[in-house]
């Protein structure tokens, strides 16, 4: 089986729902090179190499890439499905959402917060940067392939950290704001507020919730609330790092002064980075090692 070298840092199930519908492109803001212009789905800008790939025992592994797939194809049986409800003005139907694997589906939302490629690589260039922090984690720091796996599996670690700290939330899609919803390079927002909950936005008018205020299950709202697609918006810009993508050029045009190389990387000077390395237990269950 092929290694998967080519990682979306965010999905195309989840992009593709931006595109233009005259010309079938997406409207990026490219933070790095400063501009704004229509890109194709299959353009490199949501793309890393090996991102997700790292070497173990001198061999790429990929079970890391093919777990995220697994939500990301769950998630988008489930948008595809959600779009058909919405035309058809219904809810879902109980077949469909019985079918739905609830926990795939909730690490697929919950993922996207924080497998971001900027994380990975703030991460590598912290150890690279402070000796005694890679003598502490036990990484040479003449080995790029150790620092790049160990920062990977950071990443895992708020990843299944957060996907824990949901224990059985509601899926909610709310719809029909009146006006549009943007995506970055970090799509996912948790507002960290007193009750529990994630927001995904999967479409220019349509928002993923997860909350924990409510019990399990799916529902969809429509929502007239400005004031959370505007807060929404505004964490999208400020939490960009590469790119934002719109539904229109103007949308973009609106917050190029907020995104200059400047001011990106004025808030990440600001970032903090911890880490908490895997046991060998858990790193072998996740790469799928035989025992010694």
């Amino acid at each position: 089986m092929a290694i998967k070298k080519k990682n979306h840092t965010v999905s195309k199930t989840l992009l593709k729902r931006w595109k233009d519908s005259n010309t079938d492109k997406l409207w990026v803001l490219d933070i790095q090179k400063q501009t704004i212009e229509p890109r194709s789905l299959d353009s490199t800008f949501a793309i890393e190499y090996c991102l997700y790939v790292p070497k173990i025992n001198n061999n790429r592994n990929d079970n890391i890439e093919r777990w995220f797939e697994g939500g990301e194809n769950e998630l988008g049986r489930y948008l595809d499905e959600i779009e058909n409800a919405l035309k058809e003005q219904r809810g879902l139907s109980k077949k469909f959402a019985e079918s739905l694997k609830y926990h795939l589906l909730k690490l697929g939302i919950v993922s996207m917060a924080y497998r971001n490629s900027h994380h990975i690589e703030n991460s590598i260039k912290l150890i690279q940067n402070d000796p005694k922090l890679a003598q502490d984690l036990g990484v040479p720091l003449d080995t790029y392939d150790e620092i790049h796996r160990l920062a990977v599996e950071n990443m895992m670690n708020r990843i299944v950290l957060a996907d824990r700290s949901f224990l059985l939330p509601s899926i909610k899609l709310l719809h029909g704001f009146n006006q549009n919803l943007m995506i970055s390079d970090v799509p996912a927002i948790d507002l960290n507020s007193s009750m529990k909950a994630l927001f995904l936005p999967v479409g220019p008018q349509n928002l993923l919730c997860l909350d924990d205020g409510d019990r399990g299950g799916y529902t969809i709202q429509k929502s007239n609330d400005s004031t959370i697609v505007s807060t929404l918006n505004e964490l999208a810009v400020q939490n960009a790092r590469k790119w934002i993508v719109a539904s229109s050029k103007e949308e973009l045009e609106a917050v190029f002064d907020q995104v200059t190389i400047e001011k990106v990387e004025a808030r990440i000077s600001k970032e903090k980075v911890f880490f908490k390395g895997f046991d060998e237990e858990t790193r072998r269950s996740l790469y799928s090692l035989p025992d010694n």
